[in-house]
């Protein structure tokens, strides 16, 4: 893991001005949001810092983080990322090292580490809004990449809150609660609803089922384990969302 993380670092110090990101897609971009959102939730889900979890992370987890992290420096790669993006995104790979050090009887350092990580993602989430190259994209490409956000984001935000102790990552929703994002979730499914062809809405309608299944785990506190729970289903909504949009896109 090491070894990817002096990748990024590489990057951030090779790639002060980038052709590659410059003329890169809008779904290319996607995948850069998304990958890393996915990694941030494998990482809160298997470096569990809840003190009520009843059981150790299922070692799967560690596989899937590890699979996030393969794709996310495919993606690199193949954007040649500017420093502004690059050296978040090796910030985050540096605190994964240091979790990955840890035995589980040091899980009371993991908070630092977690609290670091989400924060080099919501600078690297302000680093591509404001170096975001406005590649045209269709309607439905767009809508497809609002409600993949809005899907992983709504996770991400459930489970730090459930893990309590990551500062104002936890504490971000804890008076208002998750209900808006949970409703703008809604009506993006309504809209592309209307906007994807006939022959998506079967598949369309499973994606918007399987999350109303979990909706539950991520819109009530409890256990981080509990929201942990939704992990797989929400990855299979984004994976198909992104898909759809790539398709849309060509």
């Amino acid at each position: 893991m090491q070894t990817m993380t002096k990748f990024f670092l590489t990057l951030a110090l090779l790639a002060p001005v980038s052709c590659s990101w410059a003329s890169s897609s809008a779904q290319d971009q996607q995948q850069l949001h998304s990958q890393t959102t996915l990694l941030a939730i494998d990482a809160l889900t298997y470096y569990d810092t809840d003190p009520r979890a009843a059981t150790p992370p299922d070692e799967s987890i560690l596989e899937a983080l590890s699979e996030t992290r393969r794709k996310l420096k495919e993606v690199a790669v193949k954007l040649s990322l500017p420093a502004s993006l690059a050296a978040p995104l090796a910030g985050m790979g540096a605190s994964l090292d240091e979790l990955g050090g840890l035995s589980r009887e040091q899980a009371s350092s993991y908070a630092p580490l977690l609290i670091t990580l989400l924060d080099n993602r919501a600078q690297l989430n302000r680093q591509m809004d404001t170096t975001y190259t406005g590649q045209s994209v269709s309607q439905l490409a767009r809508a497809l990449n609002r409600q993949s956000l809005r899907i992983s984001e709504i996770l991400l935000h459930a489970l730090a809150r459930n893990a309590v102790v990551l500062n104002q990552h936890s504490m971000a929703y804890h008076q208002t609660g998750l209900s808006a994002q949970d409703q703008a979730i809604e009506q993006g499914f309504d809209e592309l609803k209307e906007l994807l062809p006939t022959s998506e809405a079967e598949q369309l309608q499973h994606q918007r089922l399987a999350y109303r299944f979990v909706r539950p785990k991520l819109l009530q506190p409890d256990t981080l384990q509990k929201a942990a729970a939704a992990e797989r289903y929400i990855t299979g909504i984004v994976t198909w969302l992104d898909q759809q949009a790539m398709r849309a896109d060509h």
